[in-house]
């Protein structure tokens, strides 16, 4: 990655175009979406440059660039399209320690702008570093299409609720709050069109998720086969997006890693194991002990099968049997199993033995599950499977 993605805060701030043509109108008019001073300095002005300066959006100077104008600049566009003068403007901003950007020249410029898909204030940057400019676009047309046009509103508007949200449920329950009341507006499930009906629609998502147990810990085990994104289904992808602690248990692809969030804890089963001179079982136990309630741990890895066999020893039960794993903290925990299109086969025969979490289902139910969601439930609903250990 060459190019460092960043959102930078421009309220207040000075935004410096050196040009006042046609090749500076496209950067200029991208920049009036932002709470900038815009200033612009050049000749032979555009005729929406002019309109610009007689609305009062910019300031425009007829004349060249000068170094003193870029004094107080936090950015600076060279759109002169003539390699001297943005040459000049390139070094004036080196000069300056001020960053410059010259239009449709990736090798002399210091930042590039993305292409933009605006829902403010959700926005969303794609960039190519300069290699395809006609892929980012699009990539840019296919984003428009998935975001509904009115998800700025949506979000804005829930952002109110936001203070009010935190203090009624824990820190861990308020980010699956959000994320199931955002997964039901992108499923077309929830099209809400009025403050009003947000507000319902929030409240509902909170009432969700306060029915829930707040004891319980989830804990599930990710098959990811070969590794290729394309091959996990949409609820293991869901699954290792929103997990709070990522267990890996054998190598991973990076493609498959980089969906885990970012603030999730990462813990590499092998390495954790030298250091600490525990076993797979222990660390497992031990992050479980240590999580708290409403959180969702995963361990991932290409064949979790042996694992699943281990924990099943490590309990004394049996897979047909219905029961709760409580640990010594009194939190209770879910067992799962998700696995990928590609170990399909492996576990059907294992199905006959697994147990939903309020009930056995027949195994022409299990199966057409699996076949249409590629979900494997091991859902053991935990009893009392840490006191044995």
């Amino acid at each position: 990655m060459r190019h460092f993605p960043i959102f930078v805060n421009l309220v207040g701030k000075t935004v410096v175009v050196s040009g006042a043509g046609p090749t500076a109108v496209p950067k200029i008019r991208l920049l009036l979406k932002t709470q900038a001073t815009i200033k612009v300095f050049g000749t032979n002005p555009h005729p929406d440059v002019l309109h610009w300066q007689n609305t009062g959006e910019i300031f425009y100077t007829n004349r060249r660039l000068k170094e003193s104008d870029i004094a107080d600049a936090t950015l600076v566009y060279g759109a002169n399209n003539c390699h001297e003068l943005d040459q000049k403007v390139l070094e004036m901003g080196q000069d300056n320690g001020v960053l410059v950007n010259i239009v449709d020249n990736l090798a002399l410029s210091e930042f590039i702008t993305p292409a933009i898909v605006d829902r403010d204030p959700v926005t969303v940057a794609i960039g190519t570093e300069g290699t395809a400019p006609v892929l980012a676009r699009k990539i840019k047309s296919q984003v428009e299409d998935l975001l509904p046009s009115d998800l700025g509103f949506i979000a804005a508007f829930s952002a109110t609720f936001r203070s009010q949200v935190a203090k009624v449920l824990p820190a861990n329950d308020v980010r699956h709050m959000w994320a199931n009341f955002f997964s039901k507006i992108f499923n077309s499930e929830l099209k809400p069109s009025s403050p009003e009906e947000i507000k319902y629609e929030v409240e509902t998502s909170i009432g969700e998720v306060l029915t829930r147990s707040k004891q319980i810990v989830r804990f599930t085990l990710v098959e990811c086969g070969q590794g290729s994104l394309v091959g996990l289904s949409r609820k293991a992808r869901s699954l290792i997006e929103n997990a709070d602690v990522v267990l890996v248990a054998d190598p991973v692809p990076k493609a498959i890693m980089e969906i885990a969030r970012r603030e999730a804890d990462i813990v590499n089963l092998d390495q954790y194991a030298q250091h600490q001179s525990l076993s797979t079982i222990e660390i497992i136990r031990q992050h479980l002990q240590e999580a708290q309630p409403g959180q969702s741990v995963i361990m991932i890895g290409s064949n979790l099968s042996p694992m699943q066999d281990s924990l099943n020893e490590l309990s004394g039960i049996q897979l047909s049997s219905k029961q709760i794993i409580t640990l010594p903290s009194g939190t209770e925990v879910e067992i799962h199993s998700v696995g990928d299109q590609t170990i399909k086969k492996r576990h059907q025969k294992t199905l006959l033995h697994k147990s939903t979490h309020n009930q056995i289902s027949p195994f022409a139910d299990h199966t057409r599950a699996l076949n249409q969601e590629k979900i494997l439930p091991i859902e053991i609903n935990p009893k009392k499977i840490w006191e044995n250990v």
